[in-house]
């Protein structure tokens, strides 16, 4: 400072006041600090950020995280680097205890890249159904956040017609070339274009995938879980220009990939590509969904058993019996019923137990879709390692007549639902030669799935045919409209297994 005032009196250029001043300080610490000391704090200085960025990890710096719509973008406009890019990922985390997200997964269990492509469609369209059911059927002040829905309570069709427009939307890629969608109000068939982006050929395999966009909808105004059920069969090239119908009305068992979503105080993301039932927990603050249940098998015996019991006037009376042994007088087991089929689901295929939706009074052939219910979560709860059946044989080798076709659906461990066909069996033995009770429960030896379609079980239907009012489980939709139509309306006469269900 006595430099720079000295300084300016006598007018000097700057340069020789700032050099007054750097010899002032050095004249300053002179007396106190060693000149050795002072030239190292200043190599130190001037080499700070070269030591800095030779000692310190490349691994810290966090790499550009993009959208989940930027991603989807690259995969539309570049599959093949995109697959590339996805596979070297997952060889880089192979092996390692690190986070492997749903996209990795799929680069590991299958070679196909479209059907990678699907199923990153269908996650895409899951997440965007997470956030609406996060945001709710109603905003602030009890105005509806759903356009169009209106304001009383339980008005959910608009809510579920949402959710099938995020799914088709989703799905709006050339792997596809059937959707069908099953919703509250109606069944609907949508074929998907067929168009490809500019300077990419068609893929000479596609897929139809089959939806419920939102199971359990009449739930929703009211915050308990509800879910999407979702399944994918492979259209080879020579039957694409089929009828939409013939790409799905196929048995469970061809499908390539099948799986739900649950969305509850976690979105959970189950699904099986034919290799076992994985399951994935969505990540808000990452955006992707993350393996935290791998390789999930179900126990082959559980305590709870999950059925509507407001419904037992109306079941056939084996079905009653066996009910009623559950709830005791012998050691009781809890009952769990939430009315959200994929919630019941889940639970039956993480702790076991039976899930219980059997054929009554009003409905005989049961109130679950065989196609977009039915089959998918059957063909997912085999992965598993679990059973299910229709009383009469394996889900998964019914052949649906048409899409609105219903099935009664017995779904759980192996040893409780083993146990439940051989009760109907002995009700059976009173008017009829008894059969194998193993029948339904071929398909599992040691646990493990051998392919086998078991003869059918046949169970004497109820006596009484009167109507009653029935009641939905999930959307309220599923009921048969086509009951009295062909050969539904006649008495079975063969085992085949189109028509075993209606039986």
């Amino acid at each position: 400072r006595r430099a720079m005032e000295s300084g300016t009196a006598a007018g000097p250029s700057k340069a020789s006041a700032v050099l007054r001043i750097v010899r002032a300080i050095f004249r300053a610490l002179h007396a106190r600090v060693p000149a050795w000391a002072v030239v190292a704090a200043l190599l130190g200085l001037r080499l700070r950020r070269h030591l800095i960025a030779s000692l310190a990890p490349r691994a810290v710096i966090p790499p550009r995280r993009r959208t989940p719509m930027q991603r989807s973008l690259t995969f539309a406009l570049d599959p093949a680097r995109s697959v590339r890019s996805l596979r070297s990922q997952a060889a880089a985390v192979s092996g390692q205890s690190t986070v492997l997200t749903f996209a990795q997964h799929l680069m590991q269990a299958t070679d196909d890249p479209g059907l990678v492509r699907v199923m990153l469609a269908i996650q895409f369209a899951c997440k965007q159904t997470s956030a609406t059911m996060r945001r709710g059927l109603r905003g602030s002040c009890g105005h509806t956040a759903v356009d169009g829905a209106r304001e009383h309570t339980g008005d959910v069709e608009r809510y579920d017609l949402h959710a099938a427009d995020q799914f088709t939307s989703a799905l709006q890629i050339p792997d596809v070339c059937t959707i069908a969608i099953n919703t509250a109000e109606r069944v609907l068939a949508v074929r998907a274009p067929g168009a490809a982006p500019a300077g990419l050929a068609l893929p000479e395999d596609r897929f139809a995938v089959v939806l419920d966009p939102l199971d359990g909808a009449n739930n929703a105004d009211s915050g308990v879980s509800v879910g999407s059920i979702f399944g994918v069969y492979r259209v080879p090239g020579a039957d694409q220009a089929a009828p939409a119908d013939a790409h799905v009305l196929r048995p469970g068992a061809e499908l390539v990939a099948a799986g739900y979503c649950m969305y509850s105080c976690a979105t959970h993301l189950v699904c099986t590509l034919g290799d076992g039932a994985h399951g994935f927990t969505l990540e808000p603050g990452a955006g992707d969904f993350v393996l935290t249940r791998p390789n999930v098998r179900t126990p082959r015996r559980g305590r709870i058993y999950s059925v509507n019991q407001g419904n037992v006037a109306r079941w056939h009376p084996a079905v009653q019996t066996f009910v009623a042994g559950m709830a005791g007088p012998g050691p009781a087991r809890p009952l769990r019923y939430v009315g959200t089929m994929v919630a019941d689901v889940h639970r039956t295929l993480l702790y076991g137990g039976i899930f219980l939706y059997p054929a009554q009074r009003g409905s005989p052939n049961g109130k679950l879709n065989l196609v977009h219910e039915a089959a998918p979560l059957a063909f997912l709860v085999e992965q598993a390692g679990g059973a299910a059946v229709n009383g009469l044989e394996r889900l998964v080798a019914l052949q649906p007549a048409h899409r609105r076709q219903c099935t009664p659906v017995f779904i759980g461990s192996v040893d409780d639902v083993h146990e439940f066909c051989a009760h109907l069996v002995a009700a059976e033995e009173r008017g009829a030669s008894p059969r194998s009770v193993q029948g339904p429960l071929d398909h599992v030896k040691d646990g493990k799935l051998n392919g086998a379609v078991p003869p059918p079980i046949v169970v004497p239907q109820p006596s009484d045919g009167a109507q009653g009012d029935p009641s939905a489980h999930g959307n309220g939709s599923n009921g048969d409209s086509r009951a009295a139509e062909g050969p539904h309306s006649a008495p079975a006469t063969t085992h085949s297994s189109r028509h075993a269900c209606e039986a």
